[in-house]
């Protein structure tokens, strides 16, 4: 089933699709095409599968690690490259000094 769809976004722009939906997956948009900047874009879904997922799919992975901004987690990962950051301790100065 091929379908055009218009969306117009919060500013007023509007946005021509053509999509094919996919009656054996209960209408799932298996193709979508439109042409953006002069440039044929095609987005094309393969071996799509409508059951439920594993709820472990959604759990957080082993070794993970949690920080409060990018800075905190890019001075952390530095140390680790520079062996341990020579005494450093994240966000400050070597002790002493």
């Amino acid at each position: 089933m091929q379908n055009s769809v218009i969306i117009t976004d919060g500013k007023g722009v509007t946005n021509e699709f053509t999509v094919w939906n996919a009656t054996d997956l209960k209408k799932f948009p298996v193709k979508i095409f439109r042409v953006e900047q002069g440039t044929e874009v095609t987005m094309l879904f393969k071996s799509v599968t409508l059951a439920k997922p594993a709820a472990s799919a959604f759990e957080v992975p082993a070794g993970y690690t949690h920080y409060d901004n990018i800075q905190t987690m890019m001075q952390t990962e530095m140390m680790k490259k520079m062996g341990g950051g020579m005494g450093m301790p994240p966000g400050g100065m070597p002790p002493g000094r």
